[in-house]
């Protein structure tokens, strides 16, 4: 992924990872994450971007449209850290892109950055 990543270089300012599903002792994209800031000496924000409610797994949601309803105001953006930045947003499982766009969107939307680049580290079966 690093070296995908270098080669890409999207020239961001700050790696937001997806708030994740389930509440976990150790969240492995938030590790993730950290390894990537490092590599790269780009910081990693954890705050900006929190999940409002409880949603269910998305790769168990089979039906498009019912992804995208769950998501609705499913997060929210705290403070204005991340205004006129260019953010890499993070997630590490990809099915139907509902979560990295309802995501996308509140950043551009909400949380005025300046420009989103999504990365998913693996898509789900199907």
């Amino acid at each position: 992924m690093c070296d995908f990543v270098r080669e890409w270089d999207p020239g961001v300012d700050v790696i937001v990872p997806a708030p994740p599903s389930r509440d976990r002792p150790v969240q492995p994209l938030y590790q993730i994450a950290d390894r990537v800031g490092q590599l790269f000496g780009c910081p990693v924000d954890r705050t900006s971007l929190r999940k409002t409610r409880i949603t269910p797994e998305m790769k168990n949601v089979d039906y498009d449209p019912k992804r995208f309803e769950l998501l609705r105001g499913a997060h929210s953006i705290e403070g204005d850290a991340l205004r006129r930045r260019r953010v890499l947003l993070l997630d590490d499982l990809y099915r139907s892109g509902a979560t990295l766009n309802a995501v996308a969107s509140l950043l551009k939307e909400e949380g005025g950055v300046s420009a989103v680049f999504a990365l998913a580290l693996t898509r789900t079966r199907s």
